[in-house]
């Protein structure tokens, strides 16, 4: 176990270090390999999921929760995927699954990690919905921005105290509080996690940049929106920064006159960021 701070570590020294890293379910694997297909079917999507018990009944829970005011009951995972739709049927199976192989620690808000977490991801899902993003992309890396976080608590938690103290782990300069203590951040432990586990080679190397998106890198424009979706889960400044890439959609930010968030199109009309209770649509109860 690491016991000084300023000790030049690695990656790979970590995942040496730490327990083994936490296993995903196959049908994971397997919903997010779609990313890089091409037609996915929501009724291929409805067989993965009602082949694993604790996705399908997270599933049928958030299909038949207040938010959907259904006159029904939803009964099937098909109608629930029909209901729900494939980007937010493969967010929540990666949300449920990743809480479940990363339990709760002394001295982590795991719950406000979460809420943080979906909250990105979910914006982020917007913000690529009505620009030029891919919206299951950038759903699952905002949701994983900041899963390195759960594994260097798990693998160097004593090293980690006195930077907790000063910086906390969902503080905006985190990942640069982090590079300067060990020589790298939680962006580069979640994109060798996600590398680890085999996940499609785009979603690994936005997760690298996030903190830093890096302009000559192909996944700039994905990096770049989840890094804006994350400043507004934090209620943070409200320069985006989203016009420095085209690719995105966007081309400006402002504050708006009821304190929300206004964005223009790359057109140049200017629409209003929905709050988060229309944004995450019921996923924040899955947290409960």
């Amino acid at each position: 176990m690491v016991t000084d701070i300023h000790e030049p570590h690695t990656v790979d020294a970590l995942f040496g270090r730490s327990a083994s890293l936490p296993a995903v379910p196959a049908v994971l694997s397997r919903l997010l390999a779609e990313i890089d297909e091409s037609g996915q079917h929501s009724s291929r999507v409805a067989a993965l999921i009602a082949g694993d018990p604790v996705l399908a009944a997270r599933t049928l829970r958030l299909a038949n929760s207040s938010h959907f005011h259904r006159s029904h009951r939803i009964d099937s995972i098909a109608q629930a995927v029909q209901l729900l739709g494939i980007t937010m049927i493969r967010t929540m199976a990666l949300a449920v699954s990743l809480q479940d192989a990363f339990p709760a620690r002394r001295g982590f808000d795991l719950k406000a990690f979460w809420v943080h977490s979906v909250r990105t991801a979910c914006t982020a899902r917007w913000l690529a919905r009505h620009g030029r993003v891919d919206p299951d992309q950038a759903a699952v890396v905002g949701l994983l921005h900041g899963i390195g976080l759960l594994q260097m608590h798990a693998g160097m938690a004593r090293a980690l105290e006195p930077l907790d103290a000063r910086c906390a782990p969902l503080h905006a300069h985190r990942a640069a509080a982090e590079r300067e203590a060990f020589g790298f951040d939680h962006a580069a432990v979640a994109a060798r996690m996600a590398r680890e586990w085999r996940f499609p080679t785009r979603l690994a190397d936005a997760l690298e940049t996030v903190p830093r998106p890096d302009p000559q890198a192909a996944s700039f424009p994905l990096a770049l929106l989840v890094a804006a979706a994350a400043r507004i889960s934090r209620g943070g400044s409200t320069d985006l920064g989203l016009h420095r890439s085209p690719a995105t959609g966007w081309r400006g930010s402002r504050a708006s006159d009821g304190g929300g968030v206004e964005l223009q199109t790359a057109g140049g009309v200017w629409t209003l960021l929905p709050g988060f209770d229309t944004l995450c649509a019921g996923f924040e109860a899955l947290l409960a």
